[in-house]
């Protein structure tokens, strides 16, 4: 049985009638409707008979089992539905090529092909749609050098091309005007030094929308200094992780006034965090500085990122003396991770801080030059606990043994030469405990 005799009904349905949102808005969502897709020997939707597919604006067939090749589903589609402005058909068991047929859907704002084993190159066509908003094509076997044209049109918000190790081509000149909101180009080999036009990776300090910026494990070079990352005022996501990039991280990123998170870890910047700036209305809640060469004291504007609750700086070269006690500020601080420095802590708490510290879930102060064990860690709720490499003497306390939600503890390359009584009964969550070289 061809692709045009065969009739998709799937797995899972809720008998509710065709979705129809309004005489201009004609919906069918295979996941809501009790009729059946069938696909005739003329190339033609039919649902039973519940809807005109000529008036069809969209059509949701996300997972369900089409198997079809692509002169057969973009015909059909091409044919049918010819004012269709939204076509999702992630996970349907497609194959490629994108035929050009598909191209007559003039319409079409909204495209979600993902998870569907096309196995081509990303058509040039797709330029051509002048309405569309959305692109999502991730893990879907694409492959060669993605057209420019593409990345440059104006009325794009979302494009997700994630998950294509064999994609590549340059990052382009945005236009002034773009409308580009999310860019989700992970696990490509889009690659080579960011243009000059976008300054800042990727500031596309054109695109003023700009919400979410994810290009971790990607392959660009370069430095991201630029003064246009405050222009950037929608900013929500920056996700920068595992690249090639280097220079200094400019301090106009933490005081944007709608980022939240900023992954910049696993790259090569260095130099230090300057600035000096009163930043507790913003809302960061997630900074990952982590395996850089970023040097220097730790920036004093730093604990007053109130809304921070993950900070790892670890793997740097950060210097200087700093008291456990200036965490106290970060209420909202839930994971903490500053090993592998050239810091020296002072983790000796004062009777405020015993009671009065943030809830802190996970705590990794490796080689840190610790003297001594802190004791407002007693009263925490920890899950994961490292002060390895570190200089602590004298007795494990108890309570690591007694507690109930710890399930990583590392007290290695310490000077510990006693434990707490009673000795361990390790019949709780504790799953790994390294106490080696003491």
């Amino acid at each position: 049985m061809g692709f045009m005799d065969r009739k998709i009904v799937p797995s899972s349905v809720t008998y509710k009638p065709l979705l129809v949102e309004s005489k201009n808005s004609l919906v069918f969502d295979a996941s809501v409707s009790s009729k059946p897709v069938t696909w005739n020997q003329n190339a033609r939707l039919w649902n039973g008979g519940m809807c005109d597919e000529d008036e069809l604006r969209q059509l949701h067939l996300d997972g369900v089992d089409l198997s079809s090749e692509g002169n057969e589903w973009c015909n059909a589609l091409s044919s049918s539905v010819q004012k269709l402005q939204v076509l999702g058909m992630s996970n349907c068991f497609l194959s490629g090529p994108v035929d050009s047929s598909l191209v007559n859907l003039h319409h079409l704002s909204f495209i979600q092909l993902n998870g569907n084993n096309l196995s081509t190159p990303v058509p040039k066509f797709l330029a051509r749609f002048t309405n569309l908003t959305t692109l999502r094509l991730s893990y879907c076997g694409l492959y060669g050098e993605f057209p420019s044209k593409i990345f440059q049109a104006q009325t794009l918000q979302i494009l997700d091309l994630s998950g294509h190790q064999l994609l590549q081509g340059p990052l382009p000149n945005f236009p002034e005007d773009s409308s580009l909101e999310t860019l989700v180009l992970t696990y490509t080999s889009i690659s080579g030094r960011l243009p000059d036009s976008i300054g800042s990776v990727p500031s596309f300090s054109m695109s003023k929308n700009q919400r979410q910026i994810v290009l971790f494990r990607n392959a660009p070079t370069g430095e991201i200094k630029s003064t246009r990352w405050a222009e950037l005022i929608s900013l929500v996501y920056l996700d920068l992780w595992y690249n090639s990039l280097e220079g200094s991280i400019p301090w106009s990123l933490f005081i944007l006034p709608s980022v939240k998170i900023i992954k910049l870890s696993d790259n090569q910047f260095s130099g230090e965090l300057s600035g000096s700036l009163n930043v507790t209305c913003y809302q960061l809640t997630l900074l990952d500085l982590s395996s850089n060469n970023l040097g220097g004291p730790i920036p004093a504007y730093g604990f007053e990122l109130r809304g921070l609750g993950y900070l790892s700086l670890s793997s740097n070269n950060f210097s200087g003396s700093l008291h456990i006690d200036a965490f106290q500020r970060l209420k909202n601080l839930t994971y903490l991770d500053l090993s592998h420095n050239r810091l020296s802590i002072n983790a000796t708490a004062s009777t405020s801080a015993m009671f009065g510290f943030p809830t802190l879930y996970t705590l990794k102060l490796a080689s840190c030059q610790l003297s001594s064990l802190p004791e407002f860690l007693e009263n925490q709720p920890l899950r994961y606990l490292d002060l390895s490499d570190n200089q602590i003497q004298g007795e494990i306390p108890k309570w690591i043994w007694e507690s109930k939600l710890l399930s990583y503890v590392n007290l290695s390359f310490n000077f510990f030469d006693k434990l707490g009584e009673p000795l361990p009964n390790l019949t709780y969550t504790l799953s790994v405990i390294d106490l080696h070289r003491n």
